[in-house]
């Protein structure tokens, strides 16, 4: 039962010495991992709350919380972890019975039952947010987290975020994303004909990809226009090459397409019991998996080749088995300069990305390719919690994010799903359930791993001494 008075809303260090009763486990972690926040000192130069009281400053928190939780919730961070974070917030901001809820496109929040309704919507063709941006949202929630920050000053750092440009301009989206697909070329198929292609049809993609960053409409026909020229030129200049190479060949340059953030958050929704956004998620998820196989379909019938004779799923590796692990670093490096990555977090994306590529590759030796993506999962979660502890580590989001991609099997999931729709055999839907069942295994294993970083802390908080 929440207190209505804020002064008597419990701090950090008493609800550590209550929690010394309760012993936590690892097992109450996993039940609280989707309502805990993650908690870290942020510098900053903005003013703290002083939460003086009356309708208007409420008013105005309201509108703050509101704000911050649409802002998280386009940055990519699951339904279920932001409600629950909204919630303690206006307690934290003085409206311990706010009502606020959280959906994928807009959000709803009002002082108490019965209250008028403070809303505020994103456009479902909006632009997901950059590296940067993400990390700029989160310090501004970990400022509001411990009240550090004055509703006006927060709600324009929110603003100045989203409009934060690109760090390394048109010049870094293009050879980003170029960096991108060489890195995920050489994981997937290092080979010199397919590194050469994925130069082209990266630089290809990464101008379509800047050219449609303002309009909604490009946007939303990008993934499947993107996908149709790229295996329309693939087959048509080099059929007999494209052939021989595999789908593998089509990948690299689609990955950033691939909705493993969007599905990976809906089985965490799903864990949660947040069956609105996660369904939600899903839907929008596997829509635009189909819709990235569908293009790769059509360009190859527009260039008059058989599907089903092209659908093969062969890796071929000419350069040697240190080329996989160059590409994690390369990927790494694409996504910092693509996605436009917080300043001095290079290094720090890096080991988060190796982490949940050794992970990977380890679990895939000893258990199964698709536990492979689990113990990546699961192995990277709390590295990215200790990086933001350090003084310059970025946010955990920001570093998370990348990770979805090289973790296995969207692309390769992808290439099973195009072997379905090239096939008679009623039997390739069993490439869609593994595909799916992939994604699942990677939101499980954040989960459990997010369950982890909250045990350990929870840990450190109870046997930190009491302040005098």
């Amino acid at each position: 039962m929440p207190r209505a008075g804020r002064r008597n809303f419990p701090g950090r260090r008493a609800l550590a010495r209550a929690a010394v009763k309760r012993r936590p486990s690892i097992l109450g972690s996993i039940a609280a991992a989707m309502t805990q926040p993650q908690d870290r000192q942020t510098q900053s130069g903005l003013r703290p709350a002083e939460r003086p009281p009356g309708p208007a400053a409420d008013t105005h928190a309201l509108e703050f919380v509101v704000e911050l939780a649409e802002a998280l919730t386009r940055a990519g961070t699951p339904e279920g972890l932001v409600q629950p974070r909204a919630a303690r917030i206006a307690e934290v901001y003085g409206v311990p019975r706010a009502r606020v809820v959280v959906l994928p496109n807009f959000t709803l929040a009002a002082q108490e039952s019965g209250a008028p309704v403070a809303l505020d919507s994103t456009a479902p063709t909006a632009a997901s947010l950059r590296l940067d941006q993400m990390a700029a949202v989160e310090n501004v929630a970990r400022l509001a987290d411990r009240g550090a920050v004055q509703p006006e000053d927060g709600l324009r750092e929110l603003t100045a975020a989203k409009a934060l440009a690109h760090r390394f301009g048109p010049a870094g989206v293009v050879g980003g994303h170029v960096v991108i697909t060489l890195g995920l070329c050489l994981i997937l198929q290092p080979t010199a004909i397919v590194l050469l292609a994925s130069a082209i049809f990266g630089a290809l993609v990464g101008l379509m990809k800047f050219h449609a960053r303002n309009d909604s409409t490009l946007r939303v026909l990008l993934p499947i226009s993107a996908a149709t020229l790229v295996s329309l030129i693939a087959f048509a200049v080099a059929p007999g090459t494209t052939t021989q190479e595999s789908l593998r060949a089509l990948i690299p340059p689609l990955v950033t397409f691939l909705p493993g953030g969007l599905l990976t958050s809906a089985t965490l929704d799903l864990t949660a019991g947040h069956l609105i956004s996660g369904a939600s998620r899903l839907v929008a998820g596997t829509m635009q998996f189909v819709l990235l196989t569908l293009g790769i379909a059509i360009g190859a019938q527009l260039a008059g080749i058989d599907v089903h004779g092209v659908s093969t799923d062969t890796p071929i590796n000419t350069l040697g088995a240190w080329a996989p692990w160059l590409g994690a670093l390369v990927f790494g490096v694409g996504c910092y300069v693509h996605f436009s990555g917080p300043p001095r977090s290079l290094g720090w994306l890096l080991l988060v990305l190796l982490t949940a590529w050794i992970g990977e590759q380890l679990g895939a030796k000893l258990l199964s390719g698709e536990l492979g993506a689990f113990v990546g999962a699961f192995a990277m979660t709390p590295v990215a919690a200790w990086v933001e502890e350090r003084p310059s580590g970025p946010p955990s989001l920001a570093t998370l994010m990348p990770a979805f991609w090289l973790l296995v099997p969207g692309s390769v999931g992808l290439i099973g799903v195009a072997q379905f729709f090239g096939s008679d055999d009623p039997a390739g839907l069993g490439n869609i359930v593994n595909a799916l069942v992939t994604f699942i295994l990677i939101g499980l294993g954040m989960f459990v791993g997010n369950a982890l970083v909250l045990h350990v802390r929870s840990r450190r908080a109870v046997a930190s001494p009491s302040p005098a």
